[in-house]
């Protein structure tokens, strides 16, 4: 794997122990680490879990690299913070282009990304951005999603609902940073430490939209998506098209882009009007 990064141009730093590891993305802050499980020492989902838990690395996507190849292996990996799972032997093209999704994702913006192409027409893999809201395990078109970042500073509005964050300045722009499971009224499962924002744009309207995870790159074959009404998923219903199934896991397909649409999305947001 470092020969094939180190060709496109990537510079790799590696690490002997788990320890080790933690110790050099700390001093480092690499824009990416690659981590393998059987270590000396501590493993590599305990070395995850330092990162993803400290203040100081937190920030930097995690993708757990391991022949282990269960389903409980992979939760696993989640639960302490990965942001992805490669089965060992990895090939060179899903390598190259989880790490350069990831990329993406940390420069966060996919201004310049294609957008994909309808569900029937999709080609041999369909990627998009995975997050967790209330639990659920959701993907999105790269397109639907403007940008990915940390949750931002926000100067909170009086007499608003609970699911009004705040207004936040990103990039020059004030927006309005909305919880989305606050809004569809569903449970939260993650601490405030691990919660993103996604900035989707739709005409003249901008929000931001906190979910309680970014999952990174999602990558799916044609034949594993099936339609849905989503009617399982209480508020998320509405926005869901389908689900795809991968590795034993659900992922339910969203529409954000559909909610920024959705007539009572402002008024609610802002109290001007009771959710139905």
């Amino acid at each position: 794997m470092v020969n094939t990064l180190a060709r496109q141009g990537h510079q790799v730093l590696t690490a002997a122990t788990g320890s080790d590891g933690v110790s050099i993305a700390a001093e480092e802050q690499p824009d990416i680490i690659l981590m393998d499980v059987v270590m000396p020492g501590i493993n590599g989902f305990q070395a995850t879990r330092q990162i993803t838990r400290n203040d100081h690395t937190r920030h930097i996507p995690v993708i757990i690299v391991s022949s282990k190849d269960q389903d409980a292996d992979k939760v696993w990996g989640e639960r302490q913070g990965a942001c992805g799972y490669l089965t060992k032997p990895v090939d060179d093209r899903t390598l190259i282009s989880t790490v350069n999704g990831l990329l993406d994702i940390k420069a966060a913006t996919f201004k310049n990304a294609a957008p994909l192409p309808h569900k029937e027409q999709v080609q041999a893999q369909w990627q998009g951005l995975g997050f967790l809201v209330g639990g659920t395990r959701l993907v999105s078109k790269l397109g639907q999603v403007a940008e990915l970042m940390p949750v931002p500073r926000m100067t909170p509005l009086p007499a608003v609902k609970p699911w009004v964050m705040g207004i936040a300045n990103v990039r020059g722009r004030l927006i309005p940073v909305i919880s989305l499971h606050e809004y569809l009224q569903l449970p939260t499962t993650l601490p405030a430490n691990q919660w993103r924002v996604l900035v989707v744009e739709e005409g003249d309207i901008v929000a931001g939209l906190l979910v309680e995870q970014s999952l990174g790159i999602q990558h799916f074959l044609e034949d594993s998506y099936e339609e849905s009404d989503g009617k399982e998923l209480g508020g998320l219903g509405p926005y869901v098209t389908g689900a795809f199934r991968h590795g034993g896991r659900v992922f339910h397909e969203v529409q954000l882009k559909a909610i920024l649409k959705d007539e009572k999305f402002f008024d609610v947001a802002l109290g001007k009007a009771d959710k139905a």
